[in-house]
This record gives C-alpha cells, structure tokens and sequence, in this order.
C-alpha cells in the first residue's frame, strides 16, 4: 500500500504486520514539504498516491547486467498518482529482501527526464528547446500524474517474447496538451525503457 508520507509499505495478510517500507527515488525531492515549524504537525503532501500492481514474470535482466540470469520473478510497479509524474518498479521475489528495479520521473516544467537504474544512479535527460532530440528508449516526456494503473502482459518484441508494461500517459490538469495525451509501453526487463508511445 502507497501512503502519502511518501512509502510504499508491505504487509504481512496474515497478523497485519509490516515487512518493509520503501521510498522511491522520484518521491525524494518532495519529501521535506512534509516539515513544519507547528508543534506535533506535518504538512500534507501527495507521495506514493498510485496503486500497486504486482505480477509474476519470466525475467531476463541480461540486457542491464550482461549476465544471463532469466528465471521467474515477482515484479512490482507503481505510479505516484497525485504524488507526480513517475513510476518506480522493484523486484519482490524475496518478500522480505526487496530490490529496486527501475525508477522514472518526468517534470514537464523545467522539460527534463529522471531515470535511476537498477543501482540507483540518476541520469538527467533533456528535452527542452536547444537540447536536440531525446533518445526514443527514454522519452517519457508525455507522461502526467501517474492515475493510470499499468497492465503487465507479454508481447513480441522483435520475434521474441517479452514482457512489458502498458500504461496512459497520465494526467495534465488540462494545464500542458504536451503531457498525458499518449499510451506508454515500457520494458521490464530493460529499466523501463520506453518500447512505444502510441500518441492519442
């Protein structure tokens, strides 16, 4: 369950106790808007706003690692709903020993694009006026407040099974026509890179 102190939490069904909580990289930045100087108080902020969707996939990290690991894994996938313009995947395989998979955050004002890898580096892409064109496998830059829950499914990429995600871009708050006017289609096995932006 996402919670809007800005952690996805896990809970065991059974007694109701907490395994783990986790904070995404793209929720970071907002997170000192939760301070305030009153007394026994915190300010209101929208974090992990989306709904989590969990799925069981055949897993081939080769592309990211150069070693060949495929196998099944239980994946998750998140948006931040309200919280803002990304998504963030783990791989919860080991319920209690969860791994950070991919995050991506789009920010439409200042035009730029976050991508943290499976390590957590932060790479910064631009696609304001001047910066040229972004790289295809990374331009999220259609992407809104993240209110679409993803579908996981598996496709033929290039004659080969794989399974990716499937999402709308988002919401705009009729503010950009730029952003949230597209259907997202993003590779799970490859850090979310984008395979397919299907304009609306």
């Amino acid at each position: 369950a996402g919670a809007n102190s800005g952690i996805l939490h896990a809970f065991k069904a059974q007694d109701g106790k907490e395994l783990w909580g986790y904070i995404p990289p793209n929720i970071i930045g907002k997170l000192y808007n939760i301070v305030t100087t009153k007394p026994n108080a915190t300010n209101p902020i929208y974090g992990v706003d989306g709904s989590p969707v969990v799925r069981d996939i055949y897993f081939d990290d080769t592309p990211r690692n150069g070693t060949s690991d495929p196998r099944w894994r239980t994946v998750l996938l998140s948006g931040l709903g309200a919280g803002g313009n990304g998504y963030f995947a783990l791989d919860i395989t080991d319920i209690n020993n969860p791994k950070h998979l991919f995050a991506i955050q789009n920010d439409p004002s200042n035009r730029e694009i976050s991508h943290w890898n499976s390590s957590g580096a932060k790479n910064i892409y631009s696609y304001g006026s001047g910066s040229g064109s972004i790289s295809k496998d990374i331009n999220y830059s259609k992407l809104g407040e993240t209110w679409s829950s993803p579908r996981i499914i598996r496709i033929k990429v290039n004659n080969k099974d794989k399974w990716v995600a499937v999402f709308g871009a988002g919401y705009n708050g009729a503010v950009n026509p730029n952003v949230g006017s597209a259907v997202i289609v993003i590779d799970l096995e490859d850090e979310g890179k984008v395979l397919k932006v299907i304009d609306i």
